[in-house]
């Protein structure tokens, strides 16, 4: 309501818009299992980095550091 009496009034973007997008035409959009794809591989990917970190680290890593050394809870920093 308020935008339709604005634009009456001459208020708005106006008309010579320059960086705006094309408008959409359907085209030919790629094959359903190449739009999944990414998002199949983030989740199965960050599942097996996941369970290295596990593998490489244990339940816990110490850090040595100048005055005094720190423990640190893996499970509590992964993903899980």
């Amino acid at each position: 309501m308020a935008a339709q009496k604005g634009g009456r009034q001459g208020e708005g973007y106006g008309t010579k818009l320059v960086n705006e997008p094309e408008p959409f035409e359907e085209e030919k959009l790629p094959a359903l299992w190449k739009a999944i794809l990414p998002l199949v591989l983030v989740a199965v990917l960050n599942k097996v980095f996941t369970d290295l970190i596990f593998r490489f680290y244990g339940t816990t890593v110490s850090l040595t550091l100048l005055p005094h050394a720190t423990t640190i809870q893996v499970s509590s920093m992964a993903a899980g």
